[in-house]
């Protein structure tokens, strides 16, 4: 027997928003996606459906939602920092090699 759903409601301020964020302007994939994830989800669609129908996983669509109910809805599409050693060229030397290549 699955687990029930369970609810999910997102301010119309916050729906408004993410809908205009998926709608308009050069956004980065994984954040679009996300957005999708929540409005699914506040439609009543499970975690494991949001997750197929924006292309995520249930994990991923769980994190998205923990981190909207701790910090809105900008703090859910962030991305966070990855891991690994600090950059080894600034923008300008990178564009140097970039013209020799």
């Amino acid at each position: 027997m699955p687990r029930p759903i369970t609810p999910f409601v997102l301010p119309a301020a916050d729906r408004a928003a993410l809908e205009d964020f998926t709608r308009t302007g050069c956004r980065p994939v994984r954040a679009v996606r996300r957005a999708q994830a929540l409005l699914d989800q506040a439609r009543g669609i499970g975690q494991q459906a949001a997750g197929q129908a924006a292309g995520l996983s249930r994990q991923t669509v769980s994190q998205v939602r923990r981190r909207y109910e701790e910090g809105g809805w900008q703090a859910a599409l962030a991305e966070a920092p990855r891991s690994g050693g600090p950059q080894r060229f600034d923008g300008a030397q990178r564009a140097a090699l970039t013209a020799l290549a």
